[in-house]
């Protein structure tokens, strides 16, 4: 059964020729129509703006030739939006030996980002290399306090 208020969201959605309704619907539109009132009510006022919304599509007729020059207008924006774009892409040839899905991912901005992550990575490689651990202690207490790098050691 189709209560008002979906009555009321289609009658918004498609307006107030049931031929555009979703087929399932239209057979309960159409008897929700015969037996209340509220719907009738709701179905004219979508009557009363589709009449509304074709005479204002039929009011602002453009004629062929300013169709033709906002075409044309709208070609040159999309020329000069596109210009600028490919012009703010790096060349080619820079990232021509990565894969093409590579590509369209790496942003400068990420580059410099993976950079910066790979020069703390191996910085941390290089002073983890020079790290002596502990010497061997037999005592439970030397063994819970922690020892300086020998790294550091070295410079004092």
């Amino acid at each position: 059964m189709l209560t008002i208020r979906r009555f009321r969201v289609l009658a918004e959605s498609y307006g107030a020729d049931l031929q555009r309704w979703p087929q399932r619907s239209r057979a309960a539109a159409e008897r929700l129509l015969t037996v209340s009132a509220q719907a009738r009510r709701v179905f004219s006022e979508a009557r009363i703006l589709d009449a509304a919304i074709l005479e204002a599509s039929t009011q602002n007729q453009v004629s062929p030739a300013e169709q033709c020059a906002a075409l044309e207008r709208l070609k040159s924006a999309v020329a000069i939006r596109l210009a600028t774009s490919n012009a703010q892409r790096p060349h080619p040839s820079v990232f021509g030996w990565m894969p093409r899905w590579f590509r369209e991912v790496a942003t400068p901005r990420r580059f410099k980002l993976a950079s910066g992550v790979c020069a703390v990575l191996v910085a941390g490689l290089v002073i983890g290399s020079l790290y002596t651990g502990a010497p061997a202690t037999r005592s439970v207490l030397t063994f819970l306090q922690p020892d300086p790098l020998q790294l550091f050691e070295d410079l004092g």
